[in-house]
């Protein structure tokens, strides 16, 4: 069997906060404690964002399908960031989500975004909700959701549910 060997590795503050990472064509991307790095090939910082405002809690990261925007969820907010230079472009408030664990993703160019039982669809040049389902009787916990292309249905998963959406619009 192979090894897989370290090539890099890098550190970016004290403690053992959860560490999302995601590989784009544009780099990788790290975030914890609130905040975004930017690495290059050798794990070297070459752009960061403490995402000002959001407190200090795990981000989840997800990619726009060009590439050049970078979102960020962490505590009921959602961020979008120059995926160069981590510039935020806009910030979005989730109403009447709470703050907690924030999942984000991109799908044909509309983002994706659950929190505490609420699930939203967001504007990707500005972050406006252009949608938003409370997933009433669902409980109010982390939201996990993935797409069904071929029907256009978001599937959500949260306390114990699995809740199909319909999203043809």
């Amino acid at each position: 069997m192979a090894p897989l060997e370290t090539k890099w590795q890098s550190n970016f503050a004290s403690g053992y906060e959860i560490t999302s990472i995601l590989a784009t064509n544009n780099g990788v991307y790290t975030a914890k404690n609130g905040a975004v790095f930017h690495l290059d090939d050798n794990g070297s910082v070459t752009a960061s964002n403490n995402l000002p405002g959001t407190g200090y809690n795990e981000v989840r990261l997800a990619a726009s399908n060009g590439g050049s925007l970078l979102i960020a969820g962490t505590n009921g907010y959602v961020v979008g960031l120059n995926a160069q230079s981590l510039q935020a472009q806009w910030t979005t408030d989730l109403p009447d989500s709470g703050y907690d664990v924030t999942n984000v993703s991109c799908v044909d160019g509309r983002v994706y975004t659950g929190c505490n039982g609420h699930l939203y669809r967001l504007r990707i040049s500005n972050g406006n909700v252009e949608a938003h389902n409370p997933l009433s009787k669902h409980g109010h916990n982390e939201v996990r959701f993935g797409h069904a292309a071929s029907s256009k249905t978001v599937v959500v998963g949260t306390d114990g549910w699995a809740v199909g959406l319909r999203d043809e619009t």
